[in-house]
Parts: structure tokens; C-alpha cells; sequence
């Protein structure tokens, strides 16, 4: 999710990158039968479409929150008891060494 932001300027970006005109052009585009503003207000609708169906298409292929919610607790769980087995196993073989001396 931290992704997503950039990834979605990155679209904005690319998608907008190939229609930006160049500085010679400004004034015949501004003669032209489309004001700047409505080729604004177009790139901006087009970049909105994007990113609308970038997450759609993002929603369908991210895995369930519970999912990632149940096997995060699994994997808690496990790596609390490895921890305590450790610490078992340490505490043993310190008193058995304190013992034998």
C-alpha cells in the first residue's frame, strides 16, 4: 500500500508525458479551435479514469486482509514459541553447566 501513492503519480506521468506540448507549439496550440483549458480538463478526466481502473484492477489481484491478517498471526505465533523453545534450550545448558563446575 505504501506503493500505491507513487504508483499512481508514475501513471498520471506517463500517461500525460506524451501529451505535453512543446514550447514553440504553445501559441499555435492557443490559436487553435480547442482552448487550453478544455485539453487541461481532458488530461485530467483521462488521468482519473486511469487511476480508477488502476485500483479496480488492483482490488481484484491483492490477496484477502484476512488472509494476510491469519497468516501473520501464524507466523507470530511460531516465532514466539521457537523463541521460548530457545530460551528453554539456553537456560537448560547453563545450568547444566553451572552444575557440573
Amino acid at each position: 500500500m505504501k506503493c500505491l501513492v507513487p504508483f499512481i503519480l508514475a501513471v498520471v506521468l506517463v500517461a500525460t508525458e506524451g501529451k505535453v506540448v512543446p514550447a514553440s507549439d504553445v501559441e499555435s496550440q492557443q490559436t487553435g479551435t480547442q482552448p487550453l483549458e478544455k485539453t487541461l480538463t481532458d488530461h485530467i478526466n483521462a488521468a482519473k479514469n486511469l487511476i480508477s481502473s488502476l485500483g479496480a484492477q488492483m482490488q481484484e489481484h491483492m490477496p484477502d486482509q484476512g488472509d494476510i491478517l491469519n497468516t501473520m498471526q501464524e507466523h507470530t505465533n511460531n516465532f514466539a514459541k521457537n523463541v521460548n523453545e530457545y530460551l528453554k534450550n539456553v537456560t537448560e545448558e547453563y545450568r547444566r553447566a553451572t552444575s557440573s563446575t
